[in-house]
This record gives C-alpha cells, structure tokens and sequence, in this order.
C-alpha cells in the first residue's frame, strides 16, 4: 500500500465490498457508499503511463495549491467581512412596480397588475439570492465573483440606497471599487497562480537541478531524434534511385512550395463574383495544380514504393488531399459545394509552408508534440467529470426544474450531467444551475404523497402502474440537496480552475522544449549538454552500425566511438582521432559499464525463462516436457 494507485484501489474495492454486503441498507452511510462507486473510473488511470504522468504532474501542484487556497480563503474572509459590513441588508428589493425610490418597504404592499397577462401579483419585499447578509452568503458570492460572473452582483450594489429602501440607479457607483479591488487581488492574483503551479508541476518532470534539467532534456531529444528504420525498404531499380535524387534535390522542392503558394494564393481569391476573364484563369489554374500534386505523388510511388506513403507522414498527407481533390472533381461532378469542399483540401498543403518558416515551425511542432498528451488529459477529464457527473445524478437527479435547470441543463442522467459538467466548464451560467439544485420547502416538495400530487394527476401514466394499477414509489421528492452550492464550488474548482489548466501546463511544458531547441548554441564541452544538430548526427553515426535493427554488439563500441564526435566519441570538430590513454582509460570503462548491464539483462531473461520452463512443464504431456525446455532454452 505504499503505492497510492493501490490505496485507490483498496478504497474502491472496500466501498464496494460493503455496498455489496448490504449491512448498511436504507441509512444514509449506505447512500454515501453509492456515492463511492463513483470512484470507479479512478482505477482506469493507473494502466496508461501518460494519464499517470498527467495525474503526478498534477498531484505534485497539490501542496502549493493549497498554500493558493488558504490565501484565497483569507482574503475572501476579509472582502467578505467588509461586504457584510458594507452591504448587509441593504440589497432588499420589491417583486413589482409600485415601490420605487424613495419609497421602499412600508409601500411594498398589495397586488400589481399584470400588464402583459392581465393578473393580480403580489407584492413581496425579498432579498436576491447572492448578497452579503449572512456570512455563508457572502462567500458564495465572492466565490461567483471568482469565477467572472459579477457583473449583476455588481449592479445591484451601484443601486443600493438605505436600509428598506428601493434601489436607485447608479446611487452609489464608488461600491464598484470594492469589486474591482477583489477582482484584482482575488481573481487576477490568486487564480492565476493555479495556472502557476499546475505549469510548475510539469517542469518538475525537468528535473530540480541543472545537472537534472540537462540530463532530462539530452534523454528527451535521443528520444525524439532517435534513429527512425522504413518500414517498408526502397526500390533500388536504376529508375527509382534517379527519381529519388531528381526529388530531394532543391530546385524540385522549390517548385513544389511554389506551386502551393500560387494555389493557396488563387483560392483565397475566389469571391462569389469574378470577373469572366479571372473565372477562366481560375479553372486553369485549378486543373493545373490538381494534375501537380498528381504528378508529385506518382513519382513518390515510383521513387520511394507504396511503402513510402507509410514511413512518411508528409506522403501520406499529400496523398490524402490528391485523393480527396479528385473525389471532388470526378465523384462529385452534380454537387457544386461537394467539389469546392473537396477543392477546398489543397489548402491544407499550406502546412508544408509552415513548416519552412521557423516562427511557425515551432508553434507546429508544439501542436505536433502536444498531440499524445493532449489525448491522455482529455481522457483524464472525461474521467473527472464522468466522477462528479455521478455524484451530481445522486444528489440532483430529482430536482424541480427552476430558472436555469430544465430540458437544456439537468442531471437526470449521466449523459446529462456531462453535458452539463460541460456547459458549466465552458461558461454557462453555474450559479443558477446552482441555485435551482440548492432549493428547498416550502418551494419543493422533500417526500412527495398523494395528498401532494392530487387525485388527477395519480391517474396519470406517471404516477400510476398501468399493468398493476398501484401508485408508483412517492417516497422521493423534488428539493434540492444542502449541500448544492459546496459540491458546486469544489466542481468549479477542480473542473474548471485546475483541470482546464493542464491544457496550458502542457503546451507550455512542450513550448519551452521546442523554443530551447531553436536557441541553443553548440558547446564542445556540453556545458549544457548537446544540440539537436549533434544528436542527429549521432543518430546517423549509430544508424551505420546497428544493421536496421537498433542495437549493436559490443564488439562495435570501439568503432562507434572512433567515429562519434567529443565529448562523447574521440573524433574532434576538424575530424581527427584523438586516442590517447585517457581516451582508452575511457572505452574500458564504458565496455566495462556495458558488460554489467548486458550481463544483468540475460539473468533477467533467464530467471524469466526458467520461471516459464517450469510453469508449461506442469502443463503438458511427459513427452513434450523436453521439446518445451530445448525451445525456451535454446543453445547460443
């Protein structure tokens, strides 16, 4: 248990072996261990290194995201303090016309007419939801005003007047300053310092000192730059050789940028109205460039083989938009906007472009290396929120529509609530979502009866059983649950001010990367280790050596690192050998390093092979005992 990916599992499994047993059925721990099942989806995490990381990355930020809590929580006690000293009991407001200022609370009174629906309503002197008469109050709306949703709040206070007295517009507009004091410090400030440490936590995987940071970074570049095999190997004809070298020479490739210039160039051009003269030129051009990209992926064919499209990824997308641009002009000859879409692919051939142009290369290769881990944290707020969207089908799943909570936002379902976990995420009005799951009696019914429902409606489908003609279970109701506006603000901020954050943490952990590689300098002496030129060129050292397959004997040590250059081979920059005996002191030691791990790595695969031996052995037939041990243990 001293892993925390098995106390996970330990808690969800005992949660779930008690929820099982029943000992606790009909009491309110029972509901809580429903609750738990929740927890569930946890476990996913533990079977995918990326979402691990992405979880350690985010477990380190913990500590100091709670310092950033404990400081918020501070100031929010402060500005809540002065709030109820400023504001209690003065957001007080009449429900209809007929008390406006100066008048106030006495002239609240009797029935309003209706102009629109011609009906009585009655006057009532009430108190918006958020406002700072209690002190739970008044840290509810400073957590709204958290989350940029005070502009109403903020009006209301401008409006204010006196004690019992009707809000006037704009009577005091220098309360504004109170919000635009707390926004500074408790929204600008501290919420930003989430995004802080949540980045913080992803340089951590750098490393905590230089030596580390450097060392990181030279195992993230072998990595990225390791030697890359075909898959599928080149046609060495006399005509595909040729066609390789007319291909990879500058002249073609300009030629081929050229004319994805001039046909990005021309189809941004098209207007619904074009001059006949431009309209022609416009068809030309189209064929023209369309039987280019033809011509360019059928030398690719010839040149490099089928295969070529699979090892090279820019092939492969060459051929993806020729493929796509003749669909349109052949497949789909009656459906005018088909063959502009398909047309319409060819700008997606720009991309070569930026890859020319260093500023956008990077912002690419970002994008590019972001892919993967992008993919893990989406995967990892699919379970967060796939978490807190069961906690809320529990809690709310039952609640009365109100103002915001209805047909477009519920959690009657877990599909639902996702839905709604997500429009809440994404800006969605949450504290009315929050409100309507936070009402109780008398605008609700806790335990709805018959006397509740009434004898038309128990005839209906939805409270009476066709088939056996008895009332339905009446023992829910419709109130919210009390603990509505905290589950709500724990869901904010995990949800939205740390998971969203990891986004950002992420591209900007792959950022630096990149921009590192752009700024480095060559150091002889790696002072901070290599560049991402030298370990190319190691790269193409080593291909020379491993025969395709990514591994050589040592045997080939002494030839590698005569050929490798200093600090890591003997080859100096002009291209001379130094072998001295320091240099020879040197290879020894590595031969010696490279024995003991070779070494222990076939003790490991012969205690793994053992293991294996003896497990099948207790399987099969006596006679095949001995073929199974010469096949497991061949001879070297």
């Amino acid at each position: 248990l001293k892993d925390g990916w098995n106390v996970i599992d330990s808690v969800v499994l005992t949660f779930a072996l008690v929820d099982e047993t029943g000992l606790l059925e009909g009491s309110s721990v029972a509901k809580a261990l429903r609750l738990a099942r929740a927890l569930r989806p946890l476990r996913l995490m533990k079977r995918n290194k990326g979402m691990r990381d992405v979880i350690d990355a985010l477990l380190r930020t913990l500590a100091p995201v709670a310092y950033v809590l404990l400081f918020l929580v501070f100031t929010a006690l402060v500005f809540t303090l002065m709030g109820m000293g400023l504001f209690g009991g003065r957001l007080h407001r009449c429900s209809m016309p007929g008390a406006e200022y100066p008048f106030g609370k006495g002239m609240c009174t009797g029935y309003h007419i209706h102009e629109g629906k011609g009906i009585l309503l009655p006057r009532a002197w009430f108190t918006p939801k958020h406002n700072f008469d209690t002190f739970a109050t008044s840290i509810v709306t400073l957590f709204r005003v958290n989350t940029i949703k005070y502009v109403a709040i903020m009006v209301d206070l401008i409006d204010i007047t006196e004690h019992n007295q009707s809000p006037l517009r704009e009577f005091q507009p220098y309360y504004a300053l109170f919000f635009v004091t707390y926004l500074l410090i408790g929204v600008l400030f501290v919420m930003n310092l989430f995004v802080g440490f949540i980045v913080d936590g992803f340089n951590a995987n750098k490393g905590s000192t230089i030596v580390d940071i450097h060392y990181n970074r030279f195992v993230r570049l072998v990595e990225d730059h390791r030697p890359k095999y075909v898959q599928f190997p080149h046609p060495r004809n006399p005509l595909s050789t040729a066609l390789r070298n007319f291909i990879s020479a500058k002249w073609f490739q300009g030629f081929s940028v050229f004319c994805v210039f001039c046909n990005v160039a021309f189809m941004l051009g098209e207007s619904d109205v074009l001059a006949p003269w431009f309209e022609e030129v416009f068809v030309i051009q189209g064929v023209f460039f369309m039987w280019e990209l033809v011509f360019e992926v059928a030398l690719n064919i010839f040149a490099y083989g089928p295969g070529g499209f699979y090892d090279d990824p820019w092939k492969a997308f060459d051929l993806m938009v020729m493929t796509g641009t003749l669909l349109g002009e052949f497949a789909s000859a009656g459906s005018t906007n088909v063959t502009n879409f398909m047309r319409g692919l060819r700008l997606l051939r720009v991309f070569r472009l930026m890859k020319m142009i260093g500023p956008i290369r990077v912002i690419l290769e970002t994008l590019v290396k972001s892919l993967p881990q992008l993919v893990n944290i989406i995967i990892v707020l699919l379970i967060v929120y796939s978490i807190f969207a069961a906690f809320c089908v529990n809690l709310f799943g039952t609640v009365k529509s109100g103002y915001r909570l209805g047909p477009t936002a519920n959690f009657q379902t877990w599909g639902n609530g996702m839905l709604t976990i997500y429009q809440i995420v994404i800006g969605d009005e949450w504290m009315m979502i929050m409100d309507d799951c936070s009402t109780q009696y008398p605008e609700c019914y806790p335990t709805f009866s018959e006397k509740d429902v009434g004898p038309e409606w128990l005839e209906s489908d939805w409270f009476r059983d066709k088939e056996t003609g008895l009332v339905r279970d009446l023992t829910w109701g419709d109130c919210g649950s009390t603990s509505g506006k905290f589950t709500f603000m724990v869901l904010m901020l995990v949800c939205q001010t740390m998971m969203l954050n990891l986004f950002i943490g992420m591209i900007l952990d792959n950022f630096s990367f990149i921009t590192d590689e752009v700024a480095e300098v060559e150091d002889e002496e790696w002072a901070t280790g290599p560049t991402t030129k030298e370990i190319v060129q190691m790269a193409e050292v080593f291909e020379g050596f491993d025969s395709g397959t990514s591994q050589i004997p040592l045997s080939t040590v002494h030839a590698l690192m005569m050929e490798l250059r200093q600090p890591l081979g003997f080859k100096t920059k002009y291209g001379e050998v130094e072998y001295g005996k320091m240099e020879k002191a040197a290879e020894k030691l590595i031969r010696a390093e490279l024995n003991v791990l070779v070494r222990h790595r076939r003790v490991e695969v012969g205690a793994s092979r053992a293991i294996l031996t003896k497990g099948l052995s207790s399987l099969v037939p006596s006679f095949l005992k001995k073929r199974v041990v010469v096949a497991l243990n061949p001879r070297p």
